[in-house]
């Protein structure tokens, strides 16, 4: 399996990010979001994404993040609980200097919930820590609230 990520301004004037799944049979699927390439108190404008089984051409669905960050964005912390290794660590890449944009993504194991999402700089220093444990309960299904 392998994925491209795929990103730039609409005729509408919003940007769009998108996460392009293949497999060897070809394209799976993927997806994305449209919006302000960032807005202005925002360090990162990321989605995150979970395909049911039997919705894709794995047995256990396709589990995604992808987005954009600020240029000097020099990592992107991922915390999850579920599977190990507990945290990713995603490297911008396709760094804009006109937009001051770059791009991160990954494909996340099955079994995982993403519950954090810390931005940092190139000395290690957090630019934006997010608590993304309701998302990853509504991903599954449950509302907010529910266990």
């Amino acid at each position: 399996m392998n994925w491209e990520v795929h990103g730039g301004p609409t005729d509408n004037g919003e940007f769009g990010t998108f996460l392009w799944v293949r497999t060897d049979r070809g394209l799976v699927g993927g997806g994305g979001h449209y919006g302000p390439a960032l807005t202005s108190s925002k360090v990162t404008s990321l989605s995150v994404h979970r395909w049911s089984p039997g919705a894709s051409l794995t047995d256990n669905g396709i589990h995604y993040i992808v987005g954009r960050v600020r240029a000097d964005v020099a990592a992107v912390q991922l915390h999850i609980v579920g599977a190990q290794p507990s945290t990713r660590e995603l490297s911008p890449v396709g760094v804009s200097n006109e937009l001051q944009l770059a791009f991160v993504a990954d494909i996340l194991p099955s079994a995982a919930d993403l519950v954090r999402v810390t931005a940092l700089d190139d000395q290690g220093r957090s630019l934006e820590d997010s608590d993304w444990g309701a998302h990853a309960g509504m991903l599954r299904g449950q509302s907010p609230g529910s266990g």
